[in-house]
């Protein structure tokens, strides 16, 4: 099939379907995926991918089913095409395992990390909710009292991060703090020296 890449704009013979599914252009080498409504299961690894839930300049998150437990997840996809023996995935490995151990209630959890078919990934908690950025474009404003608690609850993400591991977020804004249905905020994205 005949496929228009979502990055370079260049036509490819690729093996995604008119069902969707996930193939690097022939061109650029950067992961295009596809994922329908009606469209076809799309696997990777021991995961259903089920829906887009947000991208940008290098990845794609998604929210997808790990087969063997029927949980959900946030899986980060990247774009960039990675060889298994390549020094960026030791360099994305190391920072994913640091990223692991920040465990705090306001912090979104990172999982695991990894490289599948020469795709790097992140495994995420799954937060059901909207990012600040989305919030506020909806709702325009917050209630004075719902933006000190959103405020409040990045602070203190930001305080253990720094308090307990030296480390400094670099890109806190709307759209790297989610906003629960509970009405609680995780900030996100505390792992940034990695660019694919």
């Amino acid at each position: 099939m005949s496929y228009s890449c979502e990055h370079c704009g260049r036509v490819f013979e690729t093996k995604l379907s008119t069902d969707g599914g996930i193939d690097f252009c022939s061109f650029c080498d950067k992961l295009n995926i596809a994922i329908l409504d009606n469209g076809s299961d799309i696997i990777f690894g021991d995961f259903l991918i089920e829906e887009a839930i947000g991208a940008g300049g290098h990845s794609i998150v998604v929210k997808a089913k790990h087969i063997p437990s029927g949980i959900d997840y946030a899986l980060k996809l990247f774009f960039s095409k990675c060889e298994d023996d390549n020094h960026i995935s030791q360099e994305f490995l190391q920072e994913v395992e640091t990223a692991s151990q920040l465990v705090h209630e306001n912090i979104v959890r990172i999982y695991e990390g990894g490289v599948h078919e020469n795709i790097m990934y992140i495994v995420m908690e799954h937060i059901d909710g909207l990012n600040l950025g989305e919030y506020l474009e909806l709702y325009v404003q917050m209630e004075p009292k719902e933006a000190v608690a959103a405020m409040v609850h990045a602070c203190n993400a930001l305080d253990y991060v720094w308090s307990n591991f030296l480390m400094i977020h670099r890109d806190v804004k709307p759209h790297n703090i989610i906003v629960t249905k509970e009405g609680g905020c995780k900030t996100l994205r505390f792992w940034l020296n990695f660019k694919s």
